[in-house]
């Protein structure tokens, strides 16, 4: 997995899921069919906005986030939305939900695409140095999966 950091627009860039704990009750008390199920939406939503269906999207991750409020990749996704819009404001909440969200991710498992995801959050809130230091330790971690060594660098 090669995992590369770009500022510009991420409209056809496919971002893979990943879902945190949580649940809603409307699925009879079921935590991993809430989880299926928002992730299921959150696939959904994906090809809304990659087909421009920017307002069918965001509704679609709002469903998903209802199912599963801890999905951080339905909160990072419909910031994208929401930004595709020109909501910045609503744009930029989703994208602190999801720092959020991955933040506590990482400390529950280090997997290399949730560092990534990271990234692409603070990204998109234009938090550079952020961006940056979660892009190197995606890459870091990567490296150390694959049993290659990256070169550090400072700064």
């Amino acid at each position: 997995m090669s995992l590369a950091a770009s500022p510009a627009c991420r409209k056809n860039k496919t971002v893979n899921s990943n879902s945190n704990g949580g649940s809603n009750v409307s699925n009879g008390g079921d935590p991993e069919l809430a989880r299926r199920q928002a992730q299921s939406l959150v696939e959904t939503g994906k090809e809304l906005y990659k087909n421009d269906q920017d307002e069918q999207a965001v509704e679609t991750f709002k469903q998903a986030i209802n199912q599963d409020p801890n999905n951080a990749e339905a909160h990072l996704r419909l910031g994208m939305s929401y930004a595709a819009l020109d909501k910045k404001t609503e744009a930029d909440e989703e994208y602190k939900k999801a720092i959020d969200l991955f933040k506590k991710r990482i400390q529950a498992d280090s997997k290399t695409e949730t560092r990534f995801y990271l990234g692409e959050a603070h990204t998109f809130l234009h938090r550079d140095e952020e961006a940056v230091r979660s892009y190197r330790q995606s890459n870091q971690a990567e490296a150390r999966r694959r049993g290659s060594v990256l070169p550090v660098r400072n700064g």
